[in-house]
């Protein structure tokens, strides 16, 4: 099982859905300001440890930084595995 986010820097709303088996079971469209809560909703849900970003790379490089740094800041630790694609 795993996030898959969609980053577009221009858009308002961006695109996350959760995978099972090729399958997606769930879905979520927040703001830039929402993504990581959005995300560790999904990963308290779900039980997720991957999250597979795509998008433009700087861009992409630096949500992924912020997600890291909200993560180790809210539960102490870094489990989330984050790929940029």
């Amino acid at each position: 099982m795993k996030i898959i986010g969609i980053l577009r820097p221009f858009d308002l709303e961006q695109s996350f859905y959760v995978y099972e088996n090729g399958n997606k079971i769930d879905m979520a469209y927040p703001t830039i300001d929402e993504v990581n809560d959005t995300i560790f909703a999904f990963v308290e849900k779900y039980n997720i440890t991957q999250v597979d970003l795509t998008g433009p790379k700087q861009y992409t490089k630096g949500i992924s930084k912020k997600i890291k740094e909200a993560e180790f800041s809210k539960y102490n630790k870094n489990s989330i595995q984050i790929n940029l694609i």
